[in-house]
């Protein structure tokens, strides 16, 4: 069973996540995971004479490195992703056409989409699966190549090779599709990733993704709230956030109307959250307060991307059946009621490892993820997508083809293909004998390739003859083997079956046919004709003639059989010749009962006094010999 091992790291604006994955047959198991804040190494001054963000991408290039040993990790390749403001996402509506007529068509949209040119950013397309359309709809990912360059460079500050950089929004969709164990189901979904700065929003049925974007708020939106209405710096509302912070429910839109996203649903007891909300301390409304003027503005982009979504798709009707939560900004208490309420949605925070298994882990690993399994949705992702290449995604890394295309400039380039090209001309006429030679000796290695191939064969061909050979002996001498075994048995059983009062002298064994035995008798004319017509039908067998020779040892004394000769007393005598006879013919008929002949005849009985000797022919069955 083919095992594979792959890392995704998400380098967020707050930590850097790590997930490794395992994949062997259908069973995907995290091996490692781990994360390591880096927002307070950020520095605010240049040092050394280097811009800010260059320090800054030394100092999380070490943090890479710190959290790689603290896991005693080195893999040799991840998966990484930017997002953000840093990168651009587009929908084009196109007639359907083939692979490389869309290939250059997306080559043209992306040089007057890309800011600078193509060849100032890394752009990827891929086209969407939207069901009932006429036309074709297109994804174009874009990011100037300098932001994808500083995340491959802090990777291989840390010895990691970028195996691939993608977009942030989409990492999350494959962790729902094949990370969650959710069925296949007619439903669209919403995934709602809410990090520090930046929220990921992705549209999609199943595994086919309809529409992803990146919108600029995040979990410090609502700590920037609450600075604005505490007049406290960014480090006091972020620990008010996590020690007080919690959404209570928000009936009403700023305008005064109910909140909509298209979606009836039965699971809200608003009854409950308006009590909930009378309930609770004034200090507590304030917190909330302040949270919810943010949680508004999240609310009205997830629905604002709805509408974003029906118009890059032509899918006018479209509704949304549920959104998932997940990122670290799904620890703010009551964000899921609250936007449950606001959208009028069913809400729910996204199992992040329910399709993965976490049995490699330790039991205080295992909790750490499945308590903070918000923030690695990314991380998951990454690798995920290396584990399923048929994922959605785009690629954002730069080809070497395209660098090459875009060397200064056009003419430039075709001016040094033309002397690249006459210079190659001039070397083939230099280096021509040296070809030729060259030819030369491949061509006589070829043929004492050739040849030797010949000898191997004709080698190999003699070897299998001679295996043939011996294989045949082997065969003739297991089944001389297995007659001789069978023999001995015989002469064995026959030892057994001879009473005291017959002598064996002698045994012997031929063969002959079937019909000579039978005809054994007859004048030779008929014996022949009988033969050939025996053989003309294919009747023709052989048999396995035993025939055992020997004597009568035994006299009547007083009317018992003696083993032993005595002709002289009063009350001895000799057997009778006919009794002699039934003692041979009694003798035959137990060699027969044996149940190892098919036939048996006495050819030779004892014929006057004096001679005891006696003759018995038997035929051995088939499977004896």
């Amino acid at each position: 069973m083919p095992v594979r091992t792959v890392t995704g790291i998400d380098i967020g604006s707050d930590a850097i996540k790590i997930v490794q994955l395992r994949k062997a047959g259908d069973l995907v198991e995290v091996v490692k995971a781990g994360s390591m804040n880096v927002r307070a190494s950020r520095p605010s001054e240049p040092e050394d004479g280097k811009e800010v963000g260059e320090s800054y991408h030394l100092q999380v290039g070490e943090r890479l490195r710190d959290l790689l040993r603290s896991l005693d990790m080195s893999p040799r390749s991840a998966t990484t992703a930017v997002g953000g403001r840093r990168v651009v996402i587009r929908y084009n509506q196109l007639p359907f056409a083939r692979k490389q007529h869309l290939r250059l068509m997306m080559e043209y949209q992306i040089e007057s989409e890309a800011v600078g040119g193509a060849q100032q950013n890394a752009a990827d397309y891929r086209p969407l699966a939207i069901p009932l359309s006429k036309d074709l709809h297109v994804m174009i990912g874009l990011a100037k190549n300098e932001v994808v360059q500083e995340q491959m460079d802090i990777l291989e500050s840390a010895n990691v090779k970028a195996a691939d950089v993608t977009l942030t929004p989409l990492p999350v969709s494959c962790t729902f599709a094949y990370g969650t164990a959710l069925p296949d189901d007619p439903d669209i979904s919403c995934i709602v990733n809410i990090g520090r700065e930046n929220t990921d929003i992705v549209i999609q049925r199943g595994k086919n993704v309809y529409f992803a974007r990146n919108i600029t708020i995040g979990s410090g939106s609502f700590t920037a709230s609450l600075a604005s209405e505490f007049k406290i710096n960014t480090a006091e509302a972020e620990e008010m956030k996590r020690a007080e912070g919690e959404l209570l429910p928000d009936l009403r839109s700023p305008e005064g109307e109910e909140a909509k996203i298209d979606i009836e649903s039965e699971e809200v007891d608003f009854e409950v959250v308006e009590k909930a909300g009378r309930e609770a301390s004034a200090r507590q409304k304030r917190i909330s307060d302040a949270l919810r003027r943010a949680g508004r503005r999240l609310a009205s982009q997830i629905q604002a991307s709805v509408t974003a979504c029906r118009s890059a798709t032509g899918m006018s009707t479209l509704k949304i059946d549920k959104l998932y939560l997940t990122g670290g900004g799904t620890r703010l208490k009551g964000l899921d009621d609250f936007l449950c309420t606001r959208l009028r949605a069913p809400v729910e925070v996204m199992d992040v490892f329910a399709g993965i298994g976490l049995s490699k882990l330790s039991p205080e690993k295992r909790r750490e993820l499945e308590t903070e399994q918000g923030q690695y949705a990314v991380a998951t992702g990454l690798a995920l997508q290396q584990l399923f290449p048929e994922a959605f995604h785009l690629s954002l890394l730069p080809k070497r083809v395209k660098e090459r295309q875009d060397f200064l400039s056009r003419r430039i380039y075709l001016w040094a293909a033309a002397a690249l090209y006459a210079a190659t001309m001039i070397g083939a006429i230099i280096w021509s004998s040296v070809l030729s030679d060259t030819r030369q000796r491949v061509v006589d290695q070829k043929g004492q390739v050739a040849t030797k191939a010949e000898q191997l064969i004709g080698k190999a061909t003699r070897l299998r003859d001679e295996n043939v050979r011996l294989t045949q002996e082997m065969e003739i001498l297991k089944k001389r083997l297995f007659a001789g075994k069978n023999v001995l048995a015989l002469f064995g059983f026959m030892t057994e079956a001879t009473p005291d009062h017959l002598r064996i002298t002698d045994v012997d064994t031929y063969t002959e046919r079937t019909n000579d035995r039978l005809e054994r008798g007859k004048p030779a004319v008929k014996r022949l004709a009988a033969h050939l017509a025996l053989i003309k039908g294919g009747q023709s067998k052989f048999e396995r003639i035993v025939t055992v020779e020997g004597e009568v040892l035994n006299v009547m004394k007083d009317g018992v059989v003696h083993n032993e000769r005595v002709v002289d007393g009063p009350s001895s005598r000799p057997i009778p010749n006919e009794k002699t006879g039934d003692l041979v013919s009694e003798y035959k008929d137990s060699l027969k009962d044996m149940g190892l002949f098919t036939h048996a005849t006495v050819s030779q009985f004892p014929a006057e006094k004096g001679n005891w000797t006696f003759r018995i022919e038997l035929s051995l069955k088939p499977e004896m010999f």
